[in-house]
């Protein structure tokens, strides 16, 4: 009767490097999920942030369309989780009107003829806790007399 060998028979070396094989593909299965989990956040974090800029600019709009009237823009709406106000984040409850710069000449212009207003408005908008700030400054495009004051 032969004796056999079983150290260095290679009968269990085809299970050992299939199993050591799985074992790399798992890892790297669980680090693609993972990795997608995370730009799925980073994807919706960034969508809120966007809903929230875009809620400022809609304010920053409703001011432009209220011009020359510079009364603060209460806190108003859009949707059902977004919404939009004039000042800053502590101004949500009592929002803030937009500031007079006075006046700005025109280059080219005689300055003691033809001045233009200038304006800035502060909007803050804000959809599901995200919270963005805007502000503009207008030059009025109408001349006015550099002596009169708003």
């Amino acid at each position: 009767m032969t004796e056999r060998n079983y150290m260095r028979s290679e009968k269990g070396t085809a299970l050992i490097v299939s199993l050591l094989l799985l074992l790399v593909l798992t890892v790297l299965a669980l680090s693609l999920i993972n990795t997608s989990t995370f730009e799925i956040g980073i994807s919706g974090n960034e969508k809120i942030g966007l809903e929230a800029f875009y809620a400022a600019e809609a304010g920053i709009q409703m001011a432009l369309s209220q011009l020359p009237s510079m009364e603060p823009i209460p806190q108003t709406s859009i949707g059902s989780d977004s919404h939009y106000w004039s000042g800053t984040l502590s101004d949500r409850r009592n929002p803030t009107r937009s500031e007079s710069l006075g006046l700005a000449f025109q280059y080219g212009s005689d300055v003691s003829q033809f001045g233009f207003r200038r304006i800035r408005i502060h909007v803050t908008g804000e959809s599901q806790g995200a919270v963005r700030e805007l502000e503009v400054q207008v030059k009025g495009n109408r001349p006015i007399s550099p002596t009169t004051e708003y």
